[in-house]
């Protein structure tokens, strides 16, 4: 049975170790103690992630537990490290399998969301330019208005003059 779910942590594509332990069947604090006996090879991969957590056990003791995220190349040394027996060949496989499917799916979502981001960031673009085009048309606009009311206000004030003139 595939146990193995990837999940992505920081940008990064991780695998849980006790879900490998899981996966093969052995003791998590095993696989653990192999990964911190070979920790400078798989550093080699990037920096190993090793988190730890505290628990209460249904007794009401606290537990510490560590475990490590680790990335594609990472987990896939571990595996390495492990004799090829049945269980572990069907292990490697949903371990690459686990991966390929994490990276398609992300690839599914992400894919069309930058797709779709890149042509909201083009209708806006020709927004702008319409409202930047608007802009203009709106100054010049205003001009004209500010010269016409300046034309308005004139012929107010020669009409005021010729009406004076006529009563005097």
């Amino acid at each position: 049975m595939n146990h193995l779910t990837v999940i992505q942590l920081d940008d990064t594509l991780v695998i849980d170790s006790r879900l490998i332990a899981k996966e093969l069947g052995i003791k998590h604090e095993n696989l653990l103690q192999n990964i911190k006996n070979h920790r400078t090879a798989i550093e080699h991969f990037g920096a190993l992630m090793i988190e730890s957590r505290e628990f209460k056990t249904s007794q009401g003791n606290t537990v510490q537990e560590c475990f490590a995220y680790l990335n594609e190349e990472q987990a896939t040394f571990v595996m390495t490290l492990s004799r090829n027996t049945p269980k572990v060949i069907q292990c490697k496989q949903n371990l690459v399998r686990a991966f390929f499917e994490a990276r398609k799916a992300l690839q599914e979502v992400i894919a069309p969301t930058v797709q779709q981001l890149m042509e909201q960031n083009e209708r806006l673009q020709r927004r702008i330019q319409e409202l930047e085009g608007d802009d203009s048309n709106l100054r010049r606009l205003m001009a004209e208005n500010t010269k016409l009311r300046r034309e308005v206000w004139d012929a107010y004030m020669i009409n005021c003059a010729v009406i004076k003139e006529i009563g005097n």
